[in-house]
């Protein structure tokens, strides 16, 4: 786990240049032992509520449990990392852990109810750091899914905001 923190130093040239010449087992390998080592104990870093040491970590808990291979942790994660980057109003840090996990449910089943909820997040993150076009295909695409009138009110009252910032 010693080697975990000196492969991937933002900047670090070195380090830069020792994670491109690992073959794609051992990147896996380390990003598995960063994640366990990052890890929070159970119960925390979970759902829309965490700790603060636990929001601290959990993009790069995502990031590594992505890079490791592990779908089901990484969309956890990366769900996770986005309540978190939105509770700290960072809404980039947001948008990417929440597209991050649409893209992952494409391989670990969940909900349709998870996925609108993740959808809509994702379009308010994305309106919010101006990318208005990526904000409406994901809300619309939010309001496809739904079929409960309340549901698509609310949606489709995010979406007319999304245009009227735009």
């Amino acid at each position: 786990r010693q080697g975990v923190q000196s492969v991937e130093v933002v900047g670090d040239p070195f380090g830069e240049l020792v994670y491109a010449e690992l073959m794609p087992v051992e990147r896996q390998r380390l990003h598995r032992a960063a994640a366990e080592a990052l890890q929070p104990p159970e119960g925390l870093g979970t759902g829309q509520r965490s700790s603060a040491a636990a929001d601290a970590v959990s993009g790069e808990l995502a990031r590594h449990w992505f890079g490791a291979g592990d779908k089901e942790r990484a969309l956890d994660a990366a769900v996770a990392a986005g309540w978190a980057a939105e509770r700290m109003y960072a809404f980039s840090d947001a948008h990417t852990n929440f597209t991050r996990a649409l893209a992952l449910m494409d391989a670990v089943p969940d909900s349709p109810q998870h996925r609108v909820r993740l959808l809509k997040h994702a379009g308010q993150a994305a309106s919010l750091v101006g990318d208005s076009t990526e904000a409406v295909r994901l809300v619309e695409a939010a309001v496809a899914l739904t079929s409960d009138p309340p549901a698509r009110a609310a949606l489709l009252t995010r979406l007319g905001l999304i245009h009227y910032r735009a």
